[in-house]
């Protein structure tokens, strides 16, 4: 399949399970309150790994302040051989 061929029909069917600009795929892993799945980036095709923090989940201070070190601490990295945060995304609770 051809790269046009393949963000044509992400585009069909972003409406259906969205996030952003991110195709969300299978489940990779999950614990406690997080869940990793495979997404595709609809404007580029690149596959990523997203993060995705259920914040009703979060029942303590020190949950919430993990989880906001951990963002600050991906933020803070640049390099080819370490995971790169492209982006956090602040959805509204269900």
């Amino acid at each position: 399949i051809m790269k046009n061929d393949v963000k044509k029909k992400l585009k069909e069917v972003m409406n259906l399970r969205s996030l952003s600009h991110y195709f969300i795929g299978n489940k990779l892993g999950e614990e406690f309150y997080r869940k990793i799945v495979l997404a595709t980036h609809v404007p580029t095709s690149e596959k990523v790994a997203v993060k995705i923090i259920e914040k009703s989940k979060l029942n303590s201070i020190d949950d919430k302040l993990s989880v906001e070190r951990e963002i600050n601490c991906l933020k803070m990295m640049k390099h080819p051989n370490i995971i790169q945060l492209l982006s956090v995304i602040n959805a509204p609770t269900a």
